[in-house]
């Protein structure tokens, strides 16, 4: 089994990507040094090159990079994935990588995993479309179980933070970034939504009951 040179550090970033005339978007759900995996429908056979444009939140332009596809993932649903690696980037590219990387590192502390940084919690979501349940919920994002949004779709949300009614609700706007109907192959009818913009405290508040979660498993 092929050894990553450089760890991946779990995020929800929008990357879109040229294959020969084709352009298409999708997300990356983590990235490294190296390389980034991408959630996609219809992910590419390995060995294809790709040209990127990844939209960092430390930058105002994307970041614009070659790479080659060295993982493929697809279910009998058509949905699956891809492992990039990106070719080798100028020292100011790698520059930009390396700032984004130290910034998710601190920002998220004893949050970010193997696995991401998601945490299995059921808590009410307010939106627009109604009020659905979490079934996971992290510091970059939630799933929503039960709703359906198409990919790319803005959604406006309000949460309470668990055990303290004190505290003001996290209001946040978010993009949904992966939807699933259900089936077997698919995992549990839902959709996965990247959190865009907090409003006021609601980021720090969430980070704080998120670390006191991680510590206490």
């Amino acid at each position: 089994m092929e050894r990553r040179e450089h760890p991946r550090i779990a995020t929800v970033i929008e990357v879109k990507y040229r294959h020969g005339a084709d352009f298409a978007l999708d997300f990356a759900r983590d990235i490294s040094q190296g390389g980034l995996y991408l959630s996609s429908e219809s992910p590419l056979p390995v060995g294809e090159r790709v040209e990127l444009w990844v939209s960092l939140p430390n930058r105002a332009e994307p970041l614009v990079v070659n790479g080659e596809v060295r993982r493929s993932v697809r279910d009998r649903e058509g949905t699956g994935g891809m492992g990039i690696a990106f070719d080798t980037p100028g020292t100011e590219l790698q520059a930009e990588i390396d700032a984004y990387l130290s910034t998710l590192s601190s920002n998220r502390e004893v949050l970010v995993d193997r696995r991401g940084i998601r945490h299995p919690i059921r808590i009410p979501v307010a939106t627009e479309q109604g009020t659905f349940h979490t079934s996971n919920l992290g510091a970059n994002g939630l799933f929503l179980a039960d709703a359906d949004l198409p990919l790319g779709s803005p959604l406006d949300m309000r949460f309470a933070i668990p055990d303290a009614p004190a505290m003001p609700e996290v209001r946040v706007a978010g993009t949904v970034v992966h939807r699933s109907d259900g089936t077997p192959a698919a995992g549990p009818r839902g959709i996965g939504v990247r959190f865009d913009r907090f409003e006021e405290d609601g980021q720090q508040n969430l980070w704080n009951y998120l670390q006191t979660v991680a510590v206490g498993r």
